[in-house]
């Protein structure tokens, strides 16, 4: 699935259980509306005594570059982990999509081909692509863990830890991907778990 292949709108619906400690972003905001929420939720989030003060205008500008990329990619929802722990900032991206799948009438050939072409190296990947069938209550999934730069070949590019659940929906020629992303690569595996519990709660929806 290629972005052009991605839907703007949603031909069908899904549940998830995502936790608290991502934070639902308003994808229809733009604009100053977009960045007075990004504001609000950065003020919140300091007032719960999650936001390192002296971090306010990066989470700002973090937050604002989350909510234009969703909207970018085409996410139909996502959520963002605002929160400094340890010292650390927790930065994270939650992401869902949806869009055609190559074998709109052949479930097995979809998995076996994602599973295929997934596992192939892209540009700026660094290490192994971790490529796995799993089962869902929702279906059988293609789940994928890569580390790679945002921007290769660029000297200020950052290293980018995510996982991603892409799924056949039954019944429709389409599929959704889920993806849960984060610069901060010490926290690359709690959050490829928190990816993985995430995934568990998909339920596809008329």
């Amino acid at each position: 699935m290629e972005l052009d292949d991605l839907f703007e709108e949603r031909p069908w619906g899904y549940e998830l259980a995502v936790p608290e400690v991502l934070v639902p972003l308003d994808l229809e905001l733009e604009g100053d509306e977009l960045r007075a929420a990004a504001a609000g939720l950065v003020d919140q989030q300091a007032a719960l005594g999650l936001v390192v003060a002296r971090r306010r205008k990066k989470w700002f500008h973090y937050l604002v570059r989350a909510w234009d990329d969703a909207r970018t990619q085409h996410a139909w929802d996502a959520w963002a982990m605002v929160y400094d722990a340890d010292g650390l900032p927790a930065q994270a991206i939650l992401w869902v999509h949806g869009g055609e799948r190559e074998h709109p009438d052949d479930a097995d050939a979809e998995i076996r081909s994602l599973q295929s072409n997934l596992a192939v190296a892209r540009e700026g990947d660094v290490g192994e692509r971790d490529v796995s069938v799993v089962g869902l209550p929702a279906g059988p999934a293609v789940r994928v863990r890569v580390r790679a730069e945002d921007e290769p070949g660029r000297r200020r590019s950052l290293l980018i830890d995510g996982v991603s659940y892409w799924v056949p929906v039954p019944g429709e020629p389409d599929m959704l991907l889920l993806t849960l992303s984060t610069p901060v690569l010490v926290l690359a595996d709690v959050l490829a778990e928190i990816a993985d519990e995430v995934a568990q709660t998909l339920r596809f929806t008329p």
